[in-house]
């Protein structure tokens, strides 16, 4: 044992608490990083030291004998205790990381090999057990992630001398990605993986989910992001495909300028009068992070992110949403008749009987009620149709209690819009019968194109099919073989072409599971 002592810089009669404080003191200048072998030989000296003093007086050549040999010295007491604790890391990570949730937790207060403590600190501690202020370390190691320089965060790690155990290091590490799943530290992915590289959490074999690393990784992405305002990854993470960068950058920023601040009833209204924002805030929403929106992080308002959702959600009708149709129905209400007072006051200059008429109590009450009313009705078809449209294309449920229904309700509505428009084709009741035809046309190409696919092809959308109408429609009428029956005899052929060929594909899939 002589040999351990004298590297240690002890005498022969030294006790366990004077070879803790030697070991603690040549750490300063034997580091890991630096000096590999050099640590490897005063760490084997420090375990054979410990384990001579605590089992007693013996015969001090026969311990310089056994640390000669490399694998006895490491089979002692501390040695069995790291290999114990590798073991149910590598066995229990997962089940560790469940428990850990309803624990304070606290480093391994039971190792008593490796203190790795300071001089003048040492004396106010237990002999047996290691302080660690793992709340300032993970403060710290944060911190460095989020906003220090390139390498900071790992000159920093390796000069933390409790890392220099692999047993301290496998358990702080454990406790690190604990900390990680409940602050949701803004992290760059960069950062992330060096953090996982450097504890070994990315190894298969420490038995640690690899999916839920990887989803750790992207929700601290998404809030370092979101922290840094990252406008540019943001957009091509939520934008539309074909949009150009400059519109969904100055989109994105719009956005979490509304979801960033207080909610308040008043303010998001007035955002909301926007054509199609509730639902770019919603596309936006649902594309940070694939679909969650229960805990995403700050500065994203949790009351912002509620009002959104449920304005801009079409399969039903919420409080958020009549409010904003609400809301936009007396601003657009108000537009128009600001319009028309600013109209009959150019006429009043130079009529101004005609002007004083127009500008007249009733008449702008008149205008702002029948404006409102207009833009509430088409707002009410609107929604019918949406309805209408998602119900149809809804799949088949052998539940259903009434499949029939539903399946033959197009042909119906196409016969009936038919026999309108070919008995009754002038005044309002053709127009009604054109607009029914046109609405279950549509609902037949919808129902094709969520149940069945594109109905005529992935380049041959409705939009071109309707150009295709108009023109022929044209051509027709100036050479005298088609009129507006004719064209809305074609429009329902095509549709129930359409609902003929989901409803035969429908059947085919059945039977074929």
């Amino acid at each position: 044992m002589t040999r351990a002592l004298r590297l240690l810089g002890l005498p022969d009669d030294a006790d366990e608490r004077a070879i803790k404080r030697a070991y603690a003191a040549k750490l300063k200048t034997t580091r890991p990083d630096e000096d590999p072998e050099g640590f490897q030989r005063l760490h084997e000296a420090y375990q054979a030291a410990l384990a001579w003093v605590r089992s007693g007086p013996h015969d001090s050549d026969v311990w310089d004998e056994d640390c000669d040999n490399e694998d006895d010295a490491r089979d002692n007491d501390a040695g069995e205790d790291f290999g114990d604790s590798a073991s149910v890391m590598s066995e229990t990570a997962r089940a560790q990381m469940d428990a850990a949730a309803h624990e304070d937790a606290v480093p391994p207060a039971t190792q008593t090999s490796d203190p790795l403590v300071e001089d003048d600190a040492y004396e106010a501690r237990s002999e047996s057990a290691v302080v660690f202020d793992h709340e300032a370390f993970f403060d710290t190691c944060f911190r460095l992630a989020f906003d220090g320089v390139e390498g900071e965060l790992r000159r920093w790690l390796d000069a933390q001398p409790i890392l220099w155990s692999l047993a301290h290091k496998a358990q702080i590490g454990h406790w690190l990605l604990h900390a990680m799943h409940h602050r949701q530290p803004p992290m760059a992915p960069s950062r992330f993986d060096l953090l996982m590289d450097y504890f070994g959490l990315i190894d298969l074999r420490t038995g640690y989910d690899a999916y839920y690393i990887q989803r750790l990784r992207h929700r601290l992405q998404i809030a370092w992001e979101l922290k840094t305002a990252q406008l540019r990854a943001l957009a091509e993470r939520t934008a539309d495909e074909g949009t150009s960068v400059t519109s969904a950058v100055r989109q994105v920023r719009r956005i979490l300028h509304d979801l960033s601040r207080p909610f308040g009833w008043p303010r998001a209204l007035l955002s909301a009068l926007m054509p199609m924002y509730p639902s770019a805030v919603r596309r936006f929403l649902y594309r940070l992070d694939l679909g969650r929106l229960d805990d995403l992080p700050p500065p994203i308002d949790p009351a912002q992110v509620a009002f959104w959702d449920a304005a801009s959600d079409r399969s039903r009708l919420t409080r958020e949403r009549l409010a904003v149709v609400g809301s936009r129905v007396a601003a657009y209400a108000a537009l128009v008749t600001l319009l028309y007072f600013g109209l009959a006051v150019l006429i009043g200059q130079g009529d101004p009987s005609v002007g004083a008429v127009a500008l007249g109590a009733t008449p702008l009450a008149s205008v702002a009620l029948f404006s409102a009313f207009a833009m509430a009705a088409a707002w009410g078809l609107w929604t019918g149709y949406a309805f209408f449209s998602a119900w149809q294309a809804r799949e088949d449920d052998p539940d259903e209690r009434r499949p029939m229904l539903r399946r033959f309700t197009i042909p119906v509505l196409l016969a009936i819009a038919l026999a309108i428009v070919w008995t009754r084709p002038d005044g309002w009741i053709g127009a009604a019968g054109g607009m029914l035809l046109m609405a279950a046309a549509l609902a037949a190409w919808a129902r094709h194109r969520e149940r069945s696919g594109p109905p005529l092809g992935r380049h041959l959308g409705y939009w071109r099919v309707f150009v295709l109408f108009v023109i022929v429609r044209t051509i027709g009428g100036e050479a005298g073989w088609m009129d507006d029956a004719g064209m809305f005899g074609a429009i329902a052929g095509l549709a129930l072409f359409i609902w003929a060929k989901d409803l035969w594909r429908q059947r085919r899939n059945a039977q074929a599971d």
